[in-house]
């Protein structure tokens, strides 16, 4: 990762490596300063780090009734196949997990992200080379925010935490 002029605000991520690390460093700082509201976003959340043990730890530790983690998504199948981990997590947390699918004509713009409201944005804005940043800066948080708004607004509920049956 690459600073940029101030390193408290804004650092690029250039690798899938440092997007990682972005994300696994965002997991525990939500865990040791928890916030009340989490958002993670992306076309099938393939390459996240969610089923490693850490990673649903950290989720574990910051757990608690009255908090609440969106997760969006075109779809969820790679969450299933590859984050047994966190689908056995959110199956115990249900009731603070949100699986919203979103709309078709919203696909293109869902892009990786990991928001804390007023705190922290990661962001990829290439998958293919993870290219994109980490900021903490005023400006990029309401940016992050106000598209995440217009996007769930148009979702709909996916991907139950368990699946009934006869």
């Amino acid at each position: 990762m690459h600073r940029m002029s101030d390193p408290a605000s804004y650092t690029l991520i250039t690798s899938r490596q440092a997007f990682h690390e972005a994300l696994r460093g965002a997991f525990r700082e939500l865990a040791d300063n928890p916030s009340r509201h989490v958002f993670l976003t992306d076309p099938d959340f393939a390459d996240w780090p969610l089923n490693e043990s850490g990673v649903v730890e950290d989720l574990g530790r910051w757990a608690q009734s009255h908090r609440s983690l969106t997760l969006l998504a075109g779809h969820f199948d790679e969450v299933a196949r590859r984050h047994a981990r966190w689908v056995a997590w959110r199956q115990h947390w249900s009731h603070v997990v949100a699986c919203q699918a979103a709309d078709e004509a919203d696909l293109a713009a869902l892009q990786p992200q990991f928001l804390i409201p007023g705190r922290l944005v990661i962001r990829l804005v290439d998958r293919v080379s993870c290219r994109g940043s980490l900021s903490r800066a005023e400006v990029d948080l309401a940016q992050a925010q106000e598209a995440l708004d217009a996007i769930l607004q148009r979702s709909t509920p996916s991907f139950p935490a368990t699946l009934l049956g006869l």
